[in-house]
């Protein structure tokens, strides 16, 4: 970046955004969530998880956050790949957080039907 690139180019600097947003939303978002599962896991008596912590496991919105984060890391890798100025950055960044949406409700569509 220093060397070659510099700052205020669209996908350098989005790609840092995204980044600097991931690393709080994973801890703001997920942490709790995963601290629960430990505990109900911890708490187990029977080599069959229960219902309480399978409902934990379940989480819709942890499984939301950690997909839409899988797909926003794409997204990095897309702008590193191609280098679109900012307004194609913004769209990547758009069409990552969409996918990742469409993705978490199929699969825990799928999920919650078992």
């Amino acid at each position: 970046v220093f060397s070659t690139w510099g700052f205020g180019t669209g996908w350098i600097d989005m790609s840092l955004v995204i980044l600097i947003v991931m690393t709080f939303m994973g801890p703001i978002i997920n942490l709790r969530r995963l601290k629960s599962i430990l505990a109900a896991t911890n708490a187990e008596t029977s080599s069959v998880p229960s219902s309480n912590l399978m409902e934990k496991v379940k989480d819709r919105t942890l499984w939301s956050s950690v997909i839409i984060m899988t797909m926003l890391a794409i997204g990095i890798l897309f702008l590193m790949t191609v280098k679109p100025a900012m307004l194609g950055s913004l769209v990547v960044v758009m069409i990552s957080i969409v996918l990742g949406f469409i993705v978490a409700n199929l699969l825990l569509s799928r999920v919650s039907r078992s």
